[in-house]
């Protein structure tokens, strides 16, 4: 009886002094979680990095560990907490999720795309994970697939401007234009992502033909990045189908000549824009050549036309010598020589 007494004796001592232990222990990784609501990652860390290392398979611990790892840029470390949660429980979708931001962290969204993949799978309707799923695999240009996610993101939560933005791109590079301009409408609408949606949806609508509404999407779009060449050179394109056949003026084509002007003063290095910039400086003088004959106030101007039409003709041709720079320069040079030979110009009469 007595030996029993002192059995249950030592067996108490033992809970008291365990349930201090077990207390601070538990209260290691309360206490990092605080700190990280607080925003005070680097203080989190000690304290979550001594509960890992008494309780490695901790999913819990393991993962808001792991969160401090990346939000401090220690990738490495990021990844390497979480290989080991994962080794111990493969269903626990937020980690599945994590690892697969860490490896587009390490700029590898080959080996993200697993990780996504298992995310979505645990929990199909989580709007975020079907993004990241969808964006991934939009990267890695699987547009089939990254439609079917993007579409599942943007019915779960509508409101993403992220979500639509990418769902919109995706159905513009699959060719699905129509399809694309109600996402990238919405996504239009956020200051996120308005720059990047307006010109997916103003190429949308040049497709579509809808050229009055892609000039006014582009302009728009310059509005909010005006240092974009790329959105310039755009408002030129859709400016010309906008006009169809009504050029009958230099003036006419004025505006488009300052959008491509724009782009190749932006960005001097893409043959295109200065193409385009020599062509309609071209077009622009064909509307009045044949009244050069004689009269040199026109053929003054078709000459400083065709010498901006010659400089830009150039620059593409010495970009890209496929550009059809130098074709424009031949048609450019005879157009100079037969305005300064009026006796050349001539109207075939009927």
């Amino acid at each position: 009886m007595k030996l029993n007494r002192k059995l249950m004796f030592v067996s108490m001592l033992c809970v008291a002094i365990a349930l201090p232990m077990i207390t601070a222990e538990a209260n290691n990784y309360d206490d990092a979680y605080k700190l990280y609501k607080a925003k005070d990652i680097k203080g989190a860390i000690p304290l979550l990095e001594e509960h890992c290392n008494k309780y490695p398979k901790d999913p819990r611990g393991g993962y808001l560990l792991a969160q401090c790892y990346r939000k401090t840029k220690q990738v490495d470390k990021a990844a390497g907490r979480l290989q080991v949660v994962l080794e111990h429980h493969p269903d626990h979708d937020s980690s599945q999720f994590l690892m697969g931001h860490v490896f587009l962290m390490k700029k590898n969204p080959s080996k993200a795309i697993k990780h996504f993949e298992e995310a979505v799978k645990l929990q199909p309707e989580n709007g975020d994970y079907q993004y990241y799923y969808g964006s991934t695999l939009l990267a890695l240009k699987k547009y089939p697939d990254a439609a079917g996610a993007l579409k599942k993101a943007v019915t779960l939560n509508p409101k993403n401007s992220r979500a639509n933005l990418d769902y919109g791109r995706v159905l513009v590079l699959s060719k699905d234009y129509q399809k694309a301009i109600a996402p990238l409408k919405k996504a239009s609408q956020s200051p996120k992502t308005a720059s990047k949606a307006l010109y997916y949806l103003g190429n949308a609508q040049l497709q579509l033909k809808e050229f009055s509404s892609a000039v006014e999407t582009f302009k728009t779009a310059t509005t909010k990045s005006p240092d974009e060449a790329k959105l310039f050179y755009s408002l030129g394109i859709a400016q010309e189908g906008a006009g169809g056949d009504s050029f009958s003026t230099p003036e006419a084509y004025m505006p488009i000549i300052q959008s491509y002007s724009k782009a190749v003063a932006l960005d001097g290095s893409v043959a295109d824009y200065h193409f385009n910039l020599g062509k309609t400086h071209e077009n622009a003088v064909r509307t009045i050549y044949e009244k050069t004959a004689g009269n040199e106030t026109v053929s003054k101007q078709a000459l400083d036309m065709l010498a901006k039409a010659k400089t830009a003709y150039e620059s593409a041709a010495k970009i890209d010598a496929t550009s059809g720079g130098n074709d424009g320069l031949t048609r450019v040079n005879q157009m100079i020589d037969n305005i300064k030979n009026p006796k050349i110009i001539e109207v075939e009469e009927e």
